[in-house]
């Protein structure tokens, strides 16, 4: 049980803070850059292969407090959302291994009411390059 709570967390990580990049064409960020920019120092703090061999408390903590400044900047209904994600994170980094911590349906609408958000207001989208 203790894999399938790290497998999503990382997941929910990965996802969220939008790894990945862009291929060709030209690169464009758009929408709300305050809520962006706290949630890109997140990403410095956590290293993805640790997370394999189980869940860094320092880590957990520093992804708690990046999505409660992020929300700040967010609409109502993906505040609330980071906020519940942030007390899981906060368990995380209390030593609560279980897979309770993420293992019901509340934690996944969080999860993906803020990735949605995340991702169209900060992924960065690929334009075509086009042929003159």
């Amino acid at each position: 049980m203790r894999r399938v709570a790290v497998v999503s967390v990382a997941a929910v990580v990965l996802v969220g803070l939008g790894i990945g990049s862009a291929t060709a064409g030209a690169s464009v960020r758009r929408g709300n850059d305050d809520f962006c920019d706290v949630l890109a120092g997140i990403s410095s703090d956590i290293d993805s292969e640790d997370m394999s061999t189980g869940v860094d408390p320092d880590a957990a903590e520093a992804v708690a407090d990046g999505l409660r400044d992020a929300a700040k900047e967010a609409p109502r209904k993906v505040k609330k959302a980071m906020k519940r994600l942030a007390k899981r994170y906060d368990r995380l980094a209390d030593g609560d291994n279980s897979a309770s911590v993420f293992a019901n349906k509340r934690f996944l609408r969080d999860s993906l009411t803020y990735s949605t958000y995340y991702l169209d207001q900060c992924a960065d989208i690929t334009l075509p390059e086009q042929d003159e």
